[in-house]
């Protein structure tokens, strides 16, 4: 599959970037099935969509099934159970008559999300508010930072529901998912009346979290197909992730190592390419496929450059009208989208039917075509160009350095599937023995990645720059806040 970042390939006229053909800016507050007559014709065959903060309000459920496994092993299933309807959409429970086992279970859930959720904090929710620490990250992380930040949140969900038989895992989603059934966006009706609309639509959702969640979530919308973020099953469990850095704070080695071929991350550019595993044709010249996600941190920037309509939803990064110049994308939309609790508050005549997490939103309508896209947006499209050309350049001059440098990446990846092995075959004080050097193989990854890492740089910086530049291009079509104005 051909790479559309910036800076990777140009069109026959040798550019680089060019512009949407349309952007279309949602100046009202919208349902579901008024976004999807809006942005779905009989002639889209692919309707692809996000999880998280996408079918519910800000609402990330891989992080709150994250809380609910201590919540589980502390409490008791039992206990849960009987407590399901008043727990409400908070991601933690205590209860002040057990203040013993509320006290452990805090201690837990606070010891299994330290390490991830303050990464998490820092290099995105902080790190995004200023210019400074944005271009730091990009400094620290390389060309992709959000992958990078949001992996570690990924593995340490992994690891701890690696302890949960899946049947569980399977019970719990399911009534997380009936507890937020106010918040969401996205429902089953909204989707049968796509489907008797376009019969032949196929409707896939794509995540990062587990599989367990999105079994959930097929289960109560009916679509297509799901893809998550996979790893080895076996025996009733799904295994622990390969990455066991001591920073996760594991109080416990794994009952079993899934071979790092099975884990495959669904998230970022992931999502790109396992769609394409998955639906070889999606992509291809005259298939019309549409992607919607919120987009926080610019998560899914990667579909602009492959879908050839995409839509933010209560998105507090939306998407930016400077593509690749290989890009198929015809149209960007940005719409507020209620909640199903929206709705029933607004078709009742409540005054304040808004959920109270969003963020101020003043109706600001707007439909630009390319001409007046291009009137707007020239220099700055001029200015994308140039830095997209420069990365090309230097690319090619650092390719041989870089193939280096990610070989010997690959060997450290050879090591440490050896240690996977030898750990699964294995048990007693032997196992503990390759544990640790499973973990010397990953200290030695780390090291040899910070080379690739340093090489990289100038690559780095170039990216951030382009980025900088796109946020802009969009903050002059959108005059709410830089980021839009999603929860």
């Amino acid at each position: 599959m051909t790479d559309r970042f910036f800076g990777s390939h140009m069109d026959e006229q040798g550019r680089f970037t060019r512009i949407a053909d349309r952007v279309v800016l949602h100046g009202e507050y919208l349902t579901a099935g008024d976004l999807f007559q809006k942005v779905i014709t009989e002639k889209t065959k692919y309707l692809v969509m996000d999880m998280d903060k996408t079918i519910h309000l800000g609402r990330g459920l891989g992080e709150l099934l994250g809380w609910e496994v201590p919540a589980y092993l502390f409490y008791g299933e039992a206990y849960m159970n009987s407590n399901e309807t008043k727990r409400g959409t908070s991601r933690f429970t205590y209860d002040l008559h057990r203040p013993l086992t509320s006290l452990k279970y805090l201690l837990s859930g606070a010891r299994q999300w330290t390490y991830p959720g303050l990464l998490y904090l820092f290099g995105c929710r902080l790190a995004f508010k200023k210019e400074w620490s944005r271009r730091l990250m990009y400094r620290l992380f390389g060309t992709h930072p959000v992958e990078v930040v949001q992996e570690a949140p990924t593995t340490a969900l992994m690891h701890h529901i690696s302890r949960i038989p899946l049947s569980r895992l399977n019970r719990w989603s399911e009534k997380l998912w009936q507890r937020l059934a106010g918040d969401q966006i996205f429902c089953r009706a909204d989707f049968d009346a796509l489907r008797a609309r376009c019969p032949h639509l196929k409707i896939i959702l794509s995540s990062a979290s587990p599989q367990p969640l999105l079994e959930a979530a097929r289960k109560d919308l009916g679509i297509t197909d799901i893809l998550y973020t996979t790893i080895e099953e076996h025996d009733g469990y799904l295994s622990a992730p390969h990455t066991v850095y001591r920073s996760f704070l594991l109080p416990y080695t794994p009952n079993r190592i899934a071979p790092r071929a099975t884990f495959k991350r669904n998230a970022a550019w992931h999502k790109i390419t396992n769609l394409v595993e998955h639906y070889p044709d999606i992509f291809d010249q005259g298939v019309e496929s549409v992607g919607i996600s919120d987009n926080s941190y610019g998560e899914d920037n990667a579909w602009a450059q492959y879908f050839t309509t995409v839509v933010d939803v209560n998105s507090p990064a939306p998407f930016s009208p400077i593509v690749s110049a290989i890009s198929p994308l015809r149209e960007i939309h940005s719409a507020q989208v209620l909640t199903t609790d929206e709705r029933t508050r607004r078709d009742n005549s409540v005054p304040d039917f808004l959920d109270p997490r969003r963020k101020t939103f003043t109706p600001h309508a707007a439909d630009l075509d390319k001409q007046q896209l291009s009137a707007r947006l020239q220099p700055l499209h001029n200015a994308v160009e140039a830095l997209a050309k420069l990365y090309y350049e230097i690319a090619n001059q650092l390719k041989s350095q870089r193939e280096n440098d990610q070989s010997a990446v690959n060997d450290s990846f050879s090591a440490i599937d050896e240690h996977v092995h030898q750990y699964n075959l294995t048990g007693g004080s032997r196992r503990d023995i390759i544990f640790k050097r499973l973990r010397g193989a990953l200290k030695q990854l780390d090291t040899r990645r910070a080379v690739l890492q340093k090489t990289e740089r100038p690559l780095a910086d170039l990216t951030y720059s382009i980025e900088h530049h796109l946020i802009r291009a969009r903050t002059l079509l959108d005059k709410e806040n830089e980021y839009g104005a999603g929860v």
